[in-house]
């Protein structure tokens, strides 16, 4: 099992930067697009490895488009300070799709899904784009989702962590 690279780092949903880290081995990908990946005004950027385009919305939910600067994959992006209790969404790339699935990690072990550990699916895929060299994937998830799995997402500081590797295997 390839060990994906994990990064913490503590955002307010406006910007930050990290170190470039090395490349992993990219799989084949084909061109492809579905949906709407316009993108919100509000963004971060994680270094040159992903940007967070984000807008609260009026019905209590976050639209985020986040655009991932690599041929990975596989990313994801997780609400605390390291893998223990965090809320996680991974998304992959496979061939011309990408799916965005909704995670729970108690630790350094690979995360269940929210519906494994009697939670739900709570990421709406709105749209995505794949391209040779990046992704853009855009979702809505609500505030509050009521699932115990989620982190109650609210406007300001929120520590987050993200990782990428070649595949999720």
């Amino acid at each position: 099992m390839r060990t994906p690279i994990l990064l913490v780092l503590s955002l307010a949903f406006i910007s930050g930067s990290l170190s470039h880290f090395g490349t992993q081995n990219f799989l084949p990908r084909e061109l492809a697009a579905s949906g709407d990946v316009s993108l919100p005004s509000s963004y971060f950027t994680l270094e040159d490895i992903l940007t967070v385009h984000f807008n609260f919305e009026a019905d209590d939910s976050l639209t985020a488009a986040i655009i991932f600067h690599s041929p990975n994959q596989y990313f994801a992006l997780g609400f605390g300070t390291s893998m223990s209790n965090a809320d996680m969404w991974i998304f992959e790339i496979s061939g011309s799709t990408v799916t965005a699935r909704d995670f729970y990690s108690t630790g350094k072990v690979t995360p269940k899904s929210d519906t494994s550990r009697g939670g739900s699916e709570d990421l709406t895929v709105l749209g995505y784009e794949i391209k040779s060299d990046s992704t853009i994937v855009k979702i809505n998830r609500k505030l509050n989702t009521g699932d115990s799995n989620d982190y109650r997402i609210s406007e300001g500081k929120i520590d987050m962590i993200w990782a990428t590797a070649g595949s999720s295997s």
